[in-house]
């Protein structure tokens, strides 16, 4: 009835999301406005009065310019906000313990990769590390194949045709993307397969 996606550096307890960590200095800024140095040219954004919308147009900023350059995108951003990021706790993200207990409970697990890169941001090298390390942590760890796989963030532009070759190669059977849409019967790409977003509380568009 479900597959919960894992990202396996997560499991190991050796990081935390970069979409959490944008958000955690973002909202602790000392500064009103902050400016970001982009691959190609620069923007500057309002933090002050809507640090909500802010949070938005920095994520927004990091999928379309950091270029795979993670650390380097939040080191920049915690530079200009006066504010430094979280470490890890380890009680925020699920173990490989109770990972072991998702398969007796009716459901299983599948690849999302091990870091949580955009794919399309880092090198086909990288990619094929996160796609079929990620696999080869989560059999080896949970006892059983993982045969689906999603791609981080999972909108268009974030994997490419490449990279749904590189799913295949793996080892997975099918992949999911997020940028929306119900499959068709008959017409659906077992390394493209849509979804619908369900989000907050709307319980009937769930039903």
């Amino acid at each position: 009835p479900a597959v919960f996606f894992l990202v396996t550096d997560f499991l190991d307890g050796t990081a935390i999301p970069w979409w959490d960590s944008i958000a955690y200095v973002v909202k602790h800024s000392k500064k009103s406005s902050i400016t970001l140095k982009l691959r190609d040219a620069s923007a500057t954004v309002q933090v002050q009065p809507d640090v909500r919308r802010a949070i938005v147009a920095v994520l927004r900023l990091f999928r379309l310019h950091s270029g795979g350059k993670h650390d380097e995108f939040i080191a920049q951003l915690e530079d200009q906000c006066g504010c430094v990021a979280p470490t890890v706790d380890r009680s925020l993200m699920m173990s490989w313990a109770e990972a072991k207990t998702l398969r007796g409970r009716g459901v299983t697990a599948g690849g999302h990769t091990v870091s949580h890169p955009i794919l399309s941001n880092v090198s086909l090298a990288q990619q094929e590390f996160e796609i079929a390390e990620s696999r080869r942590r989560l059999e080896a760890n949970l006892g059983y194949p993982v045969c689906s796989f999603a791609y981080p963030v999972g909108y268009r532009g974030a994997f490419s045709a490449d990279t749904q070759e590189l799913v295949r190669k793996a080892g997975y059977q099918f992949a999911f993307s997020y940028y929306g849409g119900a499959v068709k019967l008959g017409k659906v790409d077992p390394f493209d397969v849509t979804r619908v977003g369900v989000a907050g509380e709307d319980i009937k568009l769930f039903r």
